[in-house]
């Protein structure tokens, strides 16, 4: 899809992305550590055995997550135990990458490919669909469901429409209403939004341990007022002893060069861009966020985790040629590194894993892995 983009029609555009949509469900699913043992401290245990409660029909399992309120993730569960027998931790794991990726992949050709030309498409898909995207994301399930009903309320043109997708999305994780106002905020208002960020960044670079405790304060009286649990998103990585500078021991490099070219392409050499000049502060701000931490990273998970390689694309694509030839082979080491690199709590290799998956036979490419690994 990356290098025969310009020769690929709509149809065999539509047939590759499902086919993708279908093999990274596949893939995410069969990397279980699940089959050697439970941790209750992991997010994928904690949602399995609330399919299991819900399965079993458990009174109250379905408003188990925030507070009650977010019931989105409980009705999917709920849908999945109407139509098939009780699953294992791969089969929901397999619907859930499933689901994800259709409705990323439906956003896609439904919202965004009509502003590319034809002879792009079919990279730009390649891009938003890449398996680096889903591996870092399903695993945090309700911010994942939550940011792609954030992405359809974004690209709804009917008010009602965008109003019901912003809806689901909160019903999946209650912070997409501030992920939303923020957006907008940060749209209309890009100087004075970077102005008060770099303000709050000299404050918490001067005192982070009092700036912290500051906002926990705030937080506390703000609990009279709000639901408990919209503070408890904003206050779950605030500690009271301050930053420290262990984050920076993780920093994807990679990721942080590419930010840096996305930056010069947008601010330098395509500063009137038709499609990223509106978001061209957001997107500053949010890799900012990330690499900095003066806030927590997940306030930025839309962009800088769902849609960064879409970002990437739309950065680089007046250079279509050089940018596929640099990320064809970049993408192809990625792919090698999620094969042979351990599970963290197994030890075991990703393809090791992959032939524990009981429903990997039905991989078309199964055997051929077989016979070549």
């Amino acid at each position: 899809m990356i290098g025969l983009s310009k020769f690929i029609t709509k149809e065999f555009r539509i047939l590759l992305g499902l086919t993708l949509v279908f093999n990274i469900a596949v893939i995410y699913a069969s990397k279980l550590s699940f089959h050697v043992g439970l941790d209750f401290d992991d997010d994928f245990t904690r949602y399995y055995q609330n399919y299991l409660d819900i399965y079993d029909g458990i009174s109250g399992a379905m408003f188990y997550f925030g507070g009650e309120f977010e019931i989105g993730l409980g009705v999917f569960y709920k849908i999945l135990s109407i139509l098939f027998p009780k699953l294992l931790p791969s089969s929901v794991l397999l619907f859930t990458a499933l689901s994800v990726c259709l409705l990323f992949y439906i956003w896609l050709e439904v919202y965004i490919l009509k502003y590319f030309k034809a002879y792009q498409r079919a990279a730009l898909v390649a891009f938003c669909m890449f398996l680096d995207i889903f591996m870092e994301t399903i695993g945090l399930t309700r911010q994942c469901f939550s940011t792609i009903f954030l992405l359809y309320a974004f690209s709804s043109k009917d008010w009602r429409g965008r109003v019901g997708f912003l809806a689901i999305a909160m019903i999946f994780h209650i912070s997409a209403i501030f992920i939303f106002t923020t957006f907008y905020v940060i749209k209309y208002f890009p100087k004075v939004s970077l102005f008060l960020l770099l303000c709050f960044t000299l404050f918490f670079m001067q005192d982070s341990a009092s700036v912290n405790a500051t906002i926990n304060g705030i937080a506390l009286f703000l609990k009279g007022f709000l639901p408990d649990k919209a503070i408890t998103y904003f206050t779950y990585y605030i500690n009271d002893a301050g930053f420290t500078p262990y984050y920076f021991v993780y920093m994807p490099i990679m990721k942080f060069i590419l930010s840096l070219c996305v930056l010069f392409s947008i601010f330098m050499l395509c500063p009137k861009d038709k499609i990223l000049k509106h978001f061209k502060m957001y997107i500053l701000i949010c890799f900012f966020i990330y690499f900095t931490h003066i806030l927590p990273s997940r306030s930025v998970f839309l962009l800088t985790n769902m849609l960064f390689y879409f970002v990437v694309f739309v950065s680089f694509r007046r250079f279509f040629n050089l940018t596929l030839f640099f990320f064809f082979p970049y993408f192809i080491f990625r792919m090698y590194k999620w094969l042979i690199s351990p599970d963290v709590a197994t030890d075991y290799t990703s393809t090791h894993l992959f032939f524990w998956y009981p429903e990997s036979g039905i991989y078309p490419f199964y055997y051929l892995f077989q016979g070549v690994l």
